[in-house]
């Protein structure tokens, strides 16, 4: 089983965690703000839940272990942790001023930091937009990404596909 987020390696700005119930009919959407400024929203269509779910959004604040250049800009748990949807939702993440959005990278994982990856991540103007397709946790750091305690760089994801073929985080479970 995985370890709940919040632990020793993601440190989360309860403070600041939201939630919203979402449904099947109608999907779902619940924002929130970190410390820093970066407004997170996760957005769930319809036809991504099979039950009514309250989902939370929390703003993490540290990720043991990740290590880019220039550091974490932001990043989202999300719960109920190890949801699978039914439809791809979307994290919106308006970048806090001054990010550099042309060396941003997209990472996520599961639990309490397990299996960090690299992620697909598009930024548009000051957004950047990551596809979910389970409950856990992402976001964006700037600069050029490392495994720790090896100085090579990472593998990096170039699709949705290839994260859930790689990561096993299909809809269907």
């Amino acid at each position: 089983p995985t370890a709940p987020a919040g632990g020793a390696n993601v440190q989360l700005y309860r403070a600041a965690a939201a939630s919203a119930t979402a449904t099947p009919e109608d999907g779902g959407s619940v924002s929130a703000v970190a410390a820093g400024g970066a407004r997170h929203t996760l957005t769930l269509p319809p036809g991504a839940l099979t039950d009514t779910t309250v989902i939370t959004l929390t703003p993490v604040t540290a990720i043991a272990g990740i290590s880019f250049s220039g550091g974490l800009v932001a990043a989202a748990h999300f719960e109920p942790e190890g949801l699978r949807l039914g439809e791809t939702a979307t994290l919106a993440i308006d970048l806090p001023p001054g990010t550099d959005a042309d060396s941003l990278i997209g990472f996520a994982y599961r639990g309490d930091g397990e299996d960090l990856h690299l992620y697909p991540l598009t930024v548009e103007g000051s957004t950047a937009t990551l596809q979910i397709s389970h409950f856990s946790g992402g976001g964006a750091g700037n600069g050029t990404p490392a495994v720790p305690g090896t100085g090579s760089a990472c593998p990096v994801l170039y699709s949705l596909e290839e994260a859930v073929a790689v990561h096993g985080a299909s809809p269907d479970g």
